[in-house]
Formats: structure tokens, sequence, C-alpha cells
């Protein structure tokens, strides 16, 4: 019986070049409330966590009713900055596609909402290529393992036949936290030399680096299980 390959994905500063448009947003909200703006760099290093948590460690003196009104903003800001501007990375679409060639499940875990990422995956018409998905509004957040474990039950994979692919530290320890092994993107919100601590099996300065990757390390599983 062959065995299946699972590559679970990270979205924002993994698949979708979208990076920017989020610290943009997040600015423009605080603007609009007479906050503070947060610095760039304050941003981009909570991006992968689910929004709550973010908006937490950027602005902790928030009430409650203050925070639902930011993130509020901040997804409508967002939304409407997506519909004129969403990109790829350079090669995701056509790696994907010769994943799926290759007969890999494909799936998602993110910090987005479930309407943000199924929105996303409608406007990069990246939905047909993705097998499972979770969000984290329906789970625990990053880097808690909830979201790996939920999709190799769901999609009935053995941790050993999983990876995750991830731009930030919190992709990389989540997929620690859960045992299966990882590979760093080094294009999105953190460099190699912070991902490295993590520990993943390489890095990928480009999408279409993913692939030769993801290859050997199965390659190199199935040939250490024969032995």
């Amino acid at each position: 019986m062959i065995k299946k390959h699972l590559i679970i994905f990270d979205w924002d500063g993994t698949i979708e070049n979208s990076i920017s448009l989020i610290v943009a947003s997040m600015k423009k909200a605080a603007r609009a409330m007479g906050l503070h703006e947060p610095r760039d760099n304050d941003i981009r290093d909570v991006i992968g966590l689910d929004l709550r948590n973010a908006i937490q460690i950027l602005f902790p003196n928030l009430e409650l009713i203050e925070r639902d009104s930011l993130i509020s903003r901040y997804r409508s800001y967002y939304k409407t900055a997506q519909h004129g501007e969403w990109r790829l990375f350079k090669n995701v679409e056509v790696i994907l596609r010769m994943m799926k060639k290759k007969k890999y499940l494909l799936a998602i875990a993110t910090g987005k909402s479930r309407l943000g990422l199924d929105r996303s995956l409608q406007l990069t018409g990246l939905s047909g290529l993705v097998d499972a998905s979770r969000t984290a509004d329906e789970t625990v957040s990053k880097p808690d393992p909830q979201m790996i474990l939920e999709l190799i039950k769901e999609l009935n994979i053995a941790p050993t036949n999983a990876l995750m692919v991830g731009d930030s530290t919190y992709d990389l320890e989540m997929a620690n936290n859960a045992s299966i092994a990882c590979i760093g993107v080094t294009y999105g919100v953190h460099d190699k030399s912070i991902l490295t601590k993590q520990s993943p099996i390489g890095c990928a300065d480009d999408f279409q680096e993913i692939l030769p990757l993801v290859d050997r390390h199965f390659a190199d599983k199935t040939k250490h299980s024969l032995s």
C-alpha cells in the first residue's frame, strides 16, 4: 500500500504575499481609533498568531470593547485592500499543482479566520488544490500543535508522513510541538537566522525550492523504513 504524504502550509507570508497589507491595515485601524501606531516590525512579528492574540500583544492596555472595535476595523480595511492588491508569491501555483500531480495531500494551517481564508482561497483560485484546512477561529492558535493534530487525524496521516511549511517561528514551533518535520521559507516574516533556531529540515528562499526539500525528506523516510 502506498503511503500518503501531507504538506501543511501556512498562508500569510508563505503562500500569499500579504504582509504589507496586514501591516498597513493594522496601522490604519489604529489611527482610526486614535491609538499609537505599532512599528512595522512589531506587527510583522505577530503575523501567524490568531488576530485576538496579536492585538493583545500590540495593544495590551485595550478594553475588550476597544479590542473588538479594532478587530472589526482591521478586517474591514484588510478586506478592501486585499480585493485590489492580493497576490501569490512567485511560483506558488505551479509548484502546488506539481505537488498534487505527485499525489501529495495539501493542507493549510493559518492564523486567519475561516471567512478570511475562504475569501483568500477564492481570490487566488487555489481552493481546488487544498484537501483540508484549519483556521485560528476554529481551534487553538499557533504555536499550539492542535491545528496540525486535527489535520493529520482528518486526513488519516501518521505524523512521520506530514510536514509543515511556514515563514514564522510560530509555524515551525507548532510543527515541533506536533512532532512533525518542518521547512522554513525566508521570504516572509522571519529570516533564516531566526527560523533555523527551530531546527527545520531546510530553508527555502523561493517557493520552488520547497518541492525538492519535500521529495528528499519523504524519500529518506521511505528508505529508512525499508532498511
